[in-house]
């Protein structure tokens, strides 16, 4: 089979990145040839990947898909219009834009999730006073353009939804159930299972961008209600790194935290090796939460927050702890608990490693999306 995938900015380190690497290695280990469009392959000033082609447009990725004679066309963000007749495509909803004017349901005035799908008179209080997304009017503009295109050319594309609660939110604005098939990005190796290290220092570890709404800011001020001796290793960059490190001084917990910056696959599996448990504090409508998954894959429990799709591959207590979004006291007992009780914790992940190498791995992934490939190049 002759694969095409369609991302932005392959550059930008993340977990979708991460994400559609893996697979499209794991799909040329299969025999398949992939090829990888980008409409932005390289980052200013920087020299772009030879093996990813450039478009320009979603006319042009769609000229070239259909000129290298491609049997599906997988997207990974938006396209400002439809896949022509006979080329087949599909598309992993990857944020919040298909019922989200601003695609980030969270109210940056507030630090709260959005609760509500697409409705004029709440999108409008959200963009005025509780700051959804940006007010400057050429930024608005583009709001609207990019909801009114997700509008017209999504219907009618084979969607897979990252949670269950995205393919809810999607079927809740009104798009076509029929076309939304639920799909977890869970494309994680899971090596075999090892225990956690009986560590002096229980460690933990953040992974993920440094922007307010995945709640590095809570997990600090949780952090510093702990009283068991324990340590946070923080893998990731963004623009409120320098807001975060002043925050961990301020709390007095600076000698307790480590900012690694990006780190690659390697130095990730070798953090979550000798980790404790992951964090993940997200306090926006999270999509699903790539980080969650790798964790689970390498026999880590998992403490996450009860937001959008996050928490939904975790049973509560049984392979991991979910916490209410913002509540300081919650996720600081969470922290405790896993710190103080080291067989506690190994059970946990135990679990977690099973239930990944059970039902949320690699091989089962790529397998689902080969079936789902093929029903739609038979239509």
């Amino acid at each position: 089979m002759k694969i095409g995938h369609y991302n932005s900015k392959m550059w930008m380190l993340g977990g979708i990145v991460s994400y559609v690497t893996r697979i499209c290695a794991a799909q040329r280990d299969a025999g398949n040839e992939v090829i990888l469009f980008d409409n932005c392959p390289a980052a200013p000033g920087g020299v772009a990947n030879p093996a990813i082609r450039k478009v320009d447009s979603a006319i042009d990725l769609f000229a070239k898909a259909q000129s290298l004679s491609i049997d599906i066309l997988h997207l990974h963000t938006r396209v400002a219009s439809s896949p022509p007749p006979g080329l087949k495509a599909v598309r992993t909803i990857h944020f919040h834009e298909p019922y989200c004017p601003s695609g980030t349901q969270f109210l940056f005035r507030h630090e709260i999730a959005c609760q509500h799908t697409y409705g004029f008179a709440a999108c409008v209080k959200g963009y005025l006073y509780d700051r959804c997304g940006s007010l400057r009017p050429l930024n608005l503009v583009e709001s609207v353009t990019r909801y009114r295109n997700e509008r017209r050319t999504l219907p009618g594309i084979r969607a897979f939804a990252v949670s269950n609660f995205m393919k809810q939110r999607l079927i809740d604005a009104g798009y076509a159930a029929r076309d939304i098939v639920m799909l977890r990005p869970t494309a994680c190796e899971c090596p075999d299972y090892q225990l956690a290290p009986a560590a002096e220092t229980p460690r933990f570890v953040f992974l993920g961008r440094l922007i307010p709404e995945k709640g590095l800011g809570w997990l600090l001020r949780s952090l510093a209600r702990v009283d068991a001796p324990c340590h946070l290793d923080i893998a990731g960059d963004g623009h409120v790194r320098q807001k975060m490190q002043r925050l961990a001084t301020d709390l007095g917990i600076a000698d307790r935290v480590t900012f690694h910056g990006w780190i690659g696959d390697s130095e990730v599996r070798l953090l979550l090796s000798k980790a404790t448990a992951l964090i993940y504090p997200s306090i926006w409508q999270e999509p699903s939460g790539v980080a969650v998954f790798e964790a689970m894959a390498q026999g880590r429990t998992v403490i996450v927050s009860k937001v959008g799709g996050a928490a939904e591959p975790i049973d509560h207590g049984s392979d991991g702890l979910c916490v209410d979004s913002g509540d300081e006291e919650q996720l600081a007992q969470a922290i405790q608990v896993l710190a103080t009780d080291a067989e506690f914790a190994r059970r946990l992940g135990r679990a977690a490693w099973e239930k990944a190498k059970r039902s949320l791995n690699l091989q089962l992934h790529i397998g689902e999306l080969e079936s789902q490939y093929r029903e739609i190049i038979g239509r």
